[in-house]
């Protein structure tokens, strides 16, 4: 689990199975392997957050660039992975056309 958010990731912890890794980090460092071991922490400029074996990827309010993000880590790693962004409701032109008259549009 990588939240930029530590008290959430603090919160994770507690509830967290012993193989869920969780980091207070900024997501964008993700897959910037630091030269170190699977296990090493977000480091300073020029340091990535190295984070060995994937097996799948989760994307929650995962809006723009951070959706390539993952996308790309879970391709690297041949890792399944699932994204839900947070914003779709917030961009009116993007609505679905609803498939026939009688069925409510979605908002």
């Amino acid at each position: 689990l990588v939240d930029i958010d530590a008290a959430a990731v603090a919160s994770a912890r507690r509830g967290a199975p012993q193989n869920l890794r969780c980091v207070a980090a900024d997501a964008s460092l993700l897959g910037e392997e630091a030269g170190g071991e699977a296990g090493g922490e977000a480091g300073g400029e020029g340091r990535g957050l190295a984070v060995g074996c994937v097996d799948m990827v989760v994307g929650l309010h995962a809006c723009g660039g951070l959706s390539d993000l993952i996308i790309a880590l879970a391709v690297r790693h041949a890792a399944a992975f699932c994204i839900c962004t947070c914003c779709f409701l917030s961009h009116p032109h993007m609505l679905l056309p609803a498939p026939h008259a009688a069925a409510p549009r979605l908002r």
